[in-house]
């Protein structure tokens, strides 16, 4: 009986690294698209979808610093696709350093299964928070 368990968290915590490769590989299409000139409008979308897919998942997986990550990632695409906020070359880079930040994450937590630390990221995190900061006092937010 005891082994069932293990092939069934064997299973879960394969599906998250087999989604979330595919989520972030998501992502950095759209980053990388982006940074090559192509219209923010066609990418902002699946980009947010991607970025939402792997916080969902880290989520249900307890992984409460990646998800944390992932959220502020969320929050500054959120800003450009809902309030208007301009998909500017610094956004692209810092997301861009993002998604090497979580697909970093995403081997160590689905090697050990468990959180990562949350030291290893906090430049990315002081970055994020930094732009959403600068976007959200530039940009009067527009309520739907």
């Amino acid at each position: 009986m005891g082994s069932d368990a293990f092939d069934e968290m064997d299973e879960i915590w394969a599906l998250y690294a087999d989604d979330g490769a595919q989520a972030l590989d998501a992502m950095e299409a759209s980053l990388l698209a982006l940074q090559a000139g192509e219209d923010a409008a066609a990418h902002v979308g699946p980009l947010f979808r991607a970025v939402h897919t792997f916080k969902g998942n880290s989520r249900v997986l307890g992984l409460s610093v990646v998800e944390s990550r992932a959220h502020l990632c969320e929050d500054l695409i959120g800003l450009v696709r809902d309030a208007g906020v301009p998909m500017d070359g610094e956004i692209v880079e810092i997301l861009l350093f993002a998604s090497d930040t979580l697909r970093a994450m995403l081997e160590e937590t689905a090697a050990s299964r468990a959180d990562v630390e949350g030291t290893g990221s906090e430049a990315l995190m002081d970055q994020l928070r930094s732009k959403i900061a600068r976007c959200s006092r530039s940009h009067h937010h527009h309520h739907h």
